[in-house]
């Protein structure tokens, strides 16, 4: 939320999220149709009021990306969709990007100052060397033995 206060979403994201209700986050029962046991953070927002300006709120992505793409288009963005990114090389400036729409079409390369690989196990991460196989390497993790410090302030 105070990101999207940050860009002047907040209003509007508080308004498309007022018919959508998610009050409780965690119940432990002794059984699906048995006796609450415990109860944790009965609104969202228990707990941790004064940590921000904002309030936490639930909205779903259908309410949400209308408004991403209408503020995005307002501040200037170019949405290009059922495109893929080809190969991008990072200079001085920013960041050059070669775009190929998905029908085959003719690529065409993207000036930008920065480059956001939110494309999965594509493009980004293939020419960046990351390994989308990182997840083979959880059962031989190790747990932590750094603590860090209660805060009589922070609620469970």
């Amino acid at each position: 939320m105070e990101i999207f206060r940050s860009v002047g979403l907040q209003q509007a994201v508080e308004a498309a999220a007022s018919g959508s209700s998610c009050r409780t986050v965690h119940h432990f029962v002794d059984a699906l149709s048995g006796k609450e046991l415990a109860c944790f953070y009965r609104t969202f927002n228990d707990g941790v009021e004064g940590l921000s300006p904002t309030s936490r709120l639930f909205i779903t992505q259908i309410g949400l990306e209308p408004l991403l793409r209408e503020r995005a288009r307002e501040l200037g963005a170019d949405l290009t969709y059922a495109t893929e990114i080809v190969s991008f090389e990072q200079d001085d400036a920013g960041v050059v990007a070669v775009l190929r729409p998905r029908d085959g079409g003719q690529e065409r390369r993207v000036r930008a100052r920065y480059l956001i690989g939110a494309d999965g196990a594509t493009a980004c991460a293939q020419q960046l060397g990351i390994s989308m196989a990182a997840a083979a390497a959880l059962p031989t993790a190790r747990p932590s033995t750094s603590r860090r410090p209660a805060r009589a302030d922070r609620r469970p």
